[in-house]
């Protein structure tokens, strides 16, 4: 267990994500078929306004959901793929933000939709899955650096390109009638990756912005649910102080290693850090 915490803490920000949601969809669908519960009820989305004020987090809890090994598959390769490219240029603060944001676009669109257009008013609908923050991510690096060469096989292209496929896809889509809500949580999402492609590229991060601002919002529960560090200390009978003094630096050592990486990435580390953690993964 603690090796795997340790490697956790290596992972940068969309391989950290895509752990999580693999790791959810893998649990929820063991405990579905193990206790016949469908937990997937308190996450989901649901068109119903008055439903959702009752389930405010779903806004943000209905990315986690997937409704099967495809579904989760290609979203987890395509994060992959866009958050690449974007964690070459950005940090892990504004990769979280920029799917965040996303996925809240996602549902804002969804919501908007059902309850205001007439052919859908009278349709009940759940939206589930994380497409819209990874379209986000994606239609964002193809407005960011729209010139950047792609190949697939024997065809090149360029990303900008890539992105206009996937929308004009998802409008084409719209008027099949199948998957409605989803595809209008893609256009959501790729409309809030435009927009703030364009306004970073013109000097105003709200990406950061967007970021510091949920931090101050969750600082207060952090200090009540983060514990203050201590020492680790091992009594070892017939042992001398030293030996002890040994450990408990080793251990706090470490402690400030990781807390480095939470806060700036693993690259802000130093060789000797770098060394060091690696020599401890091998314990």
């Amino acid at each position: 267990m603690n090796q795997f915490k340790l490697k956790f803490q290596l992972f940068n920000a969309a391989e950290k994500l895509i752990t999580v949601l693999v790791l959810f969809y893998l649990v929820s669908s063991v405990i579905s078929v193990l206790f016949q519960f469908n937990a997937v009820a308190f996450l989901e989305l649901d068109r119903d306004l008055g439903r959702l004020i009752y389930k405010p987090w779903t806004l943000i809890t209905y990315a986690l959901v997937h409704q099967g090994i495809f579904h989760i598959l290609f979203n987890m390769l395509w994060l992959h793929f866009s958050s690449r490219l974007f964690l070459n240029l950005f940090d892990d603060k504004r990769f979280y933000a920029l799917f965040s944001i996303g996925v809240l676009v996602g549902a804002v669109f969804f919501l908007i939709a059902y309850n205001t257009f007439p052919a859908l008013t009278s349709r009940n609908a759940m939206l589930v899955g994380s497409s819209a923050g990874v379209t986000a991510v994606l239609i964002f690096m193809c407005v960011y650096a729209p010139q950047t060469g792609l190949r697939f096989f024997t065809f090149n292209f360029k990303l900008w390109q890539l992105g206009v496929f996937f929308v004009v896809l998802d409008l084409m889509q719209l008027g099949s009638g199948i998957n409605i809500g989803g595809h209008l949580a893609h256009l959501g999402g790729a409309l809030s990756g435009y927009l703030l492609a364009y306004r970073i590229k013109n000097t105003s991060d709200d990406l950061m912005r967007f970021s510091d601002f949920w931090i101050k919002v969750f600082e207060p529960l952090r200090a009540v649910f983060s514990p203050k560090k201590t020492s680790f200390k091992k009594v070892y009978k017939n042992k001398n102080k030293t030996a002890d003094r040994t450990v408990a630096n080793q251990q706090e050592k470490l402690d400030a290693i990781l807390d480095k990486i939470s806060k700036s990435g693993y690259e802000a580390l130093s060789a000797d850090e770098k060394d060091f953690l690696f020599q401890q993964s091998k314990k």
